[in-house]
């Protein structure tokens, strides 16, 4: 199975090329066809290579649920970024160790980031940077080289940073794709945080590969789920 899985990469080649204007993405901040979807990861790419990442170098999310944590996901896949998300809901200090172990090039700012240093983006140079569209040199994706990281809860300790490819990452969106016989049709709602990098996998990667759509919350309550 793993020779014939797309990168994630060239993840949304296939609904590109059969319903580009489908929706793609779906949450409070608006909806993203396809054909948009990717043109945003493209401006996504374009910022972090301007903000000097390249291949191989973390990157890390401190962001709501919300397009932007999407997109910056998708874009960092394209330049052979490696992935962590650091939790809004965490303590300062909580924060300040993920990123300790990570140690990111750059760190994009939601309102609840407590992180600090050169390399914090806040939204508003995020959003200038992307709306530039810089372009991004084309990369060779290594499809087994550290793609993201996802840190473990802490229950016996501190968390321990656990590095995947985007192989890896691809490898249980293909199982329930092709299992569950998810296609097109497939609308899939989430409302844990997009920070844990395995909502990322259970989200956006298998709806992209059914050419379903992700519908991303940012309420955890009945009333909330249910809007």
């Amino acid at each position: 199975m793993t020779s014939t899985l797309p990168t994630i990469a060239r993840l949304l080649d296939r609904a590109l090329a059969s319903r580009p204007a489908a929706p793609a993405v779906v949450a409070r901040g608006g909806a993203l066809t396809f054909a948009e979807l990717d043109a945003a990861a493209d401006a996504a790419a374009g910022a972090f290579w301007e903000l000097g990442v390249r291949p191989g170098d973390r990157v890390a999310a401190c962001l709501p649920n919300d397009l932007e944590i999407v997109v910056a996901f998708h874009g960092a896949q394209r330049i052979g970024a490696v992935w962590a998300g650091i939790g809004e809901a965490l303590t300062a200090a909580e924060q300040q160790a993920l990123a300790g172990l990570c140690a990111p090039a750059v760190v994009l700012a939601g309102p609840r980031c407590a992180l600090e240093g050169r390399e914090v983006v806040d939204a508003r140079r995020w959003a200038q940077l992307t709306e530039a569209r810089h372009a991004a040199p084309a990369v060779a994706i290594d499809p087994h080289a550290p793609a993201g990281i996802a840190f473990s809860s802490g229950t016996t300790g501190m968390p321990k940073a656990i590095v995947h490819s985007q192989h890896n990452l691809m490898l249980p969106a293909a199982v329930l794709v092709a299992t569950r016989g998810w296609g097109p049709e497939l609308r899939k709602g989430d409302c844990f945080p997009f920070t844990i990098l395995n909502l990322q996998v259970l989200s956006t990667l298998v709806t992209a590969l059914a050419g379903g759509c992700s519908i991303i919350m940012d309420r955890r309550d009945p009333d909330g789920v249910a809007e």
